[in-house]
């Protein structure tokens, strides 16, 4: 008889547990975090970078997302100098290319990178 109470407390006592801290589970991923980090730091050099997208004369501007760097040009891709061997050593998460945009996917200091290039513009 001793056996069947000391089954039953622990079933008792693990059960209630488990549904404390599956609510307290379900209401911690329910939070929104409403703090973006953005980071400072660009791990390369921005006039090289500027210079073997292009150069700073063919840029009409910078955008700039969460993670990707949107630049615009006043002239088709085709017509510009770009060095897409520096733009591969950087180690870019991608790149797209459209008609006058190319959009660069670094990370989280790619709207620190845009606010550097349009004060140089």
């Amino acid at each position: 008889m001793k056996k069947w109470k000391l089954i039953l407390f622990y079933i008792c006592t693990f059960g209630i547990g488990y549904f404390v801290l599956k609510n307290k589970a379900k209401n911690i991923s329910k939070v929104e975090n409403q703090e973006l980090e953005i980071s400072d730091d660009i791990p390369f050099d921005i006039d090289e970078f500027i210079s073997n997208i292009g150069g700073i004369e063919n840029i009409q501007e910078t955008k700039a997302t969460i993670s990707s760097l949107n630049v615009i040009y006043k002239s088709k891709i085709k017509n510009l100098e770009i060095n897409y061997d520096y733009i591969d050593s950087l180690e870019l998460k991608g790149i797209m290319k459209y008609e006058n945009k190319i959009s660069f996917v670094f990370g989280d200091f790619s709207k620190k990178l845009s606010e550097e290039i349009n004060k140089r513009i």
